[in-house]
């Protein structure tokens, strides 16, 4: 259908593995990296 479009999700790139993900995503559904943890990657 032609009306059935997606709405367009701001996405951003993961710092661990380079991924487009969702802006508000809390891991990275491609390398498992956690965005929300106290325990997150530091780079």
């Amino acid at each position: 259908m032609a009306g059935d479009k997606k709405p367009k999700i701001p996405l951003k790139e993961c710092n661990i593995c380079g991924s487009e993900i969702e802006e508000d995503a809390e891991y990275c559904p491609e390398c498992g990296a956690d965005f929300i943890s106290e325990h997150k990657y530091a780079y």
